[in-house]
């Protein structure tokens, strides 16, 4: 999916880091983000905790909304189970198309970045 989202967003300002680099290496990195998008994951959520402006995918609902935490600014969640057609599933994540991922991703993008011009 990381492939298939990297080409749906049409952006040379794209980095897919999808099994590229070890957690420490991706602390590292993290810092330097302007925006992060990744399942639920270790440098998912480490993005979302460093401020960076991060979507999560879950299969399910967010931990965070299973346990009333408090609404992050920064964070946006995309639950893949809203995408299964029939029934429940497993992995609803393989029902997510990458394409509304992306397009979902670009909506959080450009409503995080207009709020720093403002």
């Amino acid at each position: 999916m990381g492939r298939q989202m990297e080409s749906s967003l049409a952006s040379g300002n794209v980095l897919n880091l999808v099994g590229a680099l070890d957690f420490r290496k991706m602390s590292g990195v993290v810092h330097h983000c302007t925006l992060a998008v990744g399942n639920d994951t270790g440098p998912m959520h480490l993005a979302a905790l460093c401020g960076v402006p991060t979507m999560g995918l879950f299969n399910h609902a967010a931990p965070c909304a299973a346990i009333n935490l408090p609404n992050i600014p920064w964070f946006r969640e995309l639950r893949a189970e809203d995408y299964v057609r029939e029934g429940k599933s497993d992995n609803p994540l393989k029902f997510l198309p990458a394409e509304a991922a992306a397009k979902e991703f670009d909506a959080f993008a450009y409503a995080y970045m207009s709020s720093w011009v403002k």
